[in-house]
C-alpha cells in the first residue's frame, strides 16, 4: 500500500467552537459529520490537540468522543497509541458498499411518498450548489465543500424515508465509508458524480419510485467501482 501525504485533508481546521452545554456529545456529532463527509482521508491520524485547539476546547471531550468512535470502529486506536482512521482492505470495501448501494437504494425508493415541494427546492439549490464548487479550482477547501454538499444531498433525501431504522443502517456505513469520498475528487481524478446527481433529481421531480432507486444505485454504484477499478485504495495514508 502506497503512502500517500497526509496533507490531503486537515477536517480539524475551522471545523469551529462549540459550546459548553453537552460538550462531549458536540465534539462526537462534530467529528461524526466530519467522517462522513469524507473530510478525513483514510489512514488519516486524528491529533487530539489539533481537534480541541480547532474547537476551542480542551482534550478530554475530544479523547471522550473519539473513544466513543473507536468503539463504533469508526476510528482506530493503533498500538502507539496514536488515533487513525481505518484503511479498509478491497474485499471490506466491496462489501461495505455492496451493503451501501442496498440500503441506500432502498431509503431512497421509500422516501417518494413523502417529497414535498419544499424538499424538492433543496435538492434543487444543493445540486446547483455542488454545480458551482465543481467549475472552481481544484484544492483541499473546495473538495471540502463538495464533499458537504455530496453528503447534504444524499441525506436530504434519505432522511424522509421515515424509517429511523435505515437511517441509523445509513450513517453506520457512512461513518465507515466516508473518508474514502475524497479519494474520488483528488488532483488526479477531478470532480466526478455531479451528472448522477441531476439524473436522481429528476427522477424525484418525477416522483418515479422505481426510477429513483436505480438512479441512486447508478451513483453509489458508479463511486465505488471507479474507486475499485482505478486502484484508489492503495492510496490510503500509512501511518
Amino acid at each position: 500500500m502506497n503512502a500517500r501525504s497526509q496533507s490531503v485533508l486537515t477536517p480539524f481546521e475551522g471545523m469551529g467552537t462549540v459550546s459548553k452545554l453537552s460538550l462531549p456529545d458536540q465534539v462526537y456529532a462534530s467529528l461524526r459529520e466530519e467522517l462522513m463527509s469524507g473530510r478525513f482521508a483514510p489512514g488519516q491520524r486524528v491529533p487530539l490537540r489539533a481537534i480541541a485547539t480547532a474547537m476551542g476546547t480542551s482534550t478530554m471531550p475530544v479523547r471522550e468522543a473519539v473513544n466513543r468512535l473507536v468503539a463504533t470502529g469508526a476510528l482506530e486506536l493503533l498500538p502507539n497509541r496514536r488515533v487513525s482512521v481505518p484503511t479498509l482492505s478491497e474485499d471490506r470495501y466491496r462489501d461495505l458498499t455492496k451493503a451501501k448501494v442496498l440500503i441506500e437504494s432502498a431509503a431512497a425508493e421509500a422516501s417518494v411518498p413523502f417529497l414535498t415541494n419544499e424538499i424538492l427546492e433543496r435538492l434543487r439549490s444543493l445540486h446547483v450548489q455542488m454545480c458551482e464548487v465543481a467549475s472552481l479550482p481544484h484544492n483541499v477547501a473546495n473538495v471540502q465543500e463538495y464533499l458537504k454538499l455530496n453528503k447534504d444531498f444524499h441525506f436530504t433525501i434519505y432522511s424522509i424515508s421515515d424509517s429511523s431504522a435505515l437511517m441509523n443502517v445509513i450513517e453506520s456505513l457512512w461513518l465507515q465509508v466516508g473518508p474514502y469520498f475524497n479519494l474520488l475528487h483528488s488532483e488526479t481524478t477531478g470532480w466526478r458524480g455531479n451528472d448522477r446527481h441531476k439524473e436522481i433529481l429528476r427522477a424525484l421531480v418525477a416522483r418515479d419510485p422505481l426510477w429513483v432507486r436505480v438512479s441512486v444505485r447508478a451513483d453509489l454504484k458508479g463511486a465505488a467501482d471507479y474507486i475499485l477499478d482505478n486502484g484508489l485504495l492503495s492510496q490510503q495514508l500509512v501511518g
